[in-house]
């Protein structure tokens, strides 16, 4: 008899045990949201929301679902990522803060953010760009009166000595607590080095009056900024963003969009800066409208 209750118990706690796991695993594979009935589970929302705890539920699903919406794109448009590709955009990235792409992945790792999943997410990014040129990059035309205005607007372009063209992120220490500004320094550069747009991050962040337009504070003389500015700027290229400034004030971060020095300020050369400029504006809101509502619109999302 004690036998029999024994293995009776036994097969009960059996039972209930496979029970739990099954219960377990039907919520870890729970459904949230699909697009063109790709699924998204539960699961893989909360992998990806461990990485940035600060970020809310809701933020990183439409993440996910946006990383969804570009690969269907760019399957759709017979777009393909090689691993030379990932490579070099990270060490593009790297160039970007100075360092070498190992050490740049070196420090996703101390992050604990997985190698594999930041390269599938570096795809993504380079699948977006290619997806802008096939969409937009012949689509864009600029007249000549476009160019005069852009000119007449930035007088300092025509003046003399190098010159870099700037957008910053400040973090105001009259407005964070330092625990604060140590915790969102960390996650912004962190989104920098993910290739996350920088103007973006400054709208999102920066305290300088200049964030509604990006960061972007326009043509800067090098003989106007101070020491600690001029020497974090020295070992960064175009495009690439400088690590932590820290002032009285609070933290700076700042990225050269362009640079002039003496020798490629000649009208020419003006005016091509101008019209690049010009291009660049109707893009990034071209490419906002798409990312943000266009792509959104033309496909299946459920969300559960």
């Amino acid at each position: 008899m004690i036998l029999r209750t024994t293995i009776y118990l036994s097969l009960l706690f059996i039972s209930f045990s496979v029970t739990e796991i099954q219960a377990e695993k039907k919520v870890i594979d729970r459904i949230i949201a699909s697009v063109n009935q790709e699924s998204i589970s539960e699961f893989e929302l909360n992998t990806r929301a461990r990485l940035d705890p600060n970020q809310d539920l809701d933020t990183t699903l439409k993440q996910l679902i946006l990383e969804k919406l570009v690969w269907q794109e760019a399957r759709a448009h017979q777009i393909k990522i090689s691993d030379q590709e990932t490579n070099s955009y990270i060490e593009l990235l790297a160039r970007g803060q100075g360092i070498t792409a190992e050490e740049f992945l070196a420090q996703r790792k101390q992050e604990s953010y997985p190698e594999k999943l930041f390269r599938e997410q570096v795809k993504v990014e380079i699948a977006k760009r290619k997806l802008i040129g096939k969409l937009f990059q012949n689509s864009l035309d600029i007249d000549e009166s476009e160019i005069d205005s852009y000119i007449k607007n930035n007088p300092q372009m025509s003046e003399g000595g190098n010159k870099v063209k700037l957008r910053v992120l400040f973090l105001n220490q009259t407005k964070h607590t330092a625990e604060e500004i140590v915790k969102l320094e960390s996650k912004i550069q962190n989104k920098l080095s993910q290739g996350e747009d920088f103007a973006v991050l400054a709208k999102k962040y920066s305290d300088d009056p200049s964030s509604v337009s990006g960061g972007d504070i326009g043509i800067v003389s090098e003989e106007d900024l101070n020491s600690d500015f001029l020497d974090a700027l020295r070992s960064v290229q175009e495009d690439g963003h400088t690590k932590s400034i820290k002032s009285k004030r609070g933290v700076h971060i700042l990225k050269i969009d362009e640079r002039f020095t003496n020798e490629n300020q000649d009208q020419s050369n003006l005016r091509e800066f101008a019209r690049n400029k010009i291009k660049q504006e109707k893009l990034e809101k071209k490419i906002a409208e798409y990312f943000s509502k266009d792509i959104q619109e033309k496909h299946l999302i459920e969300i559960k």
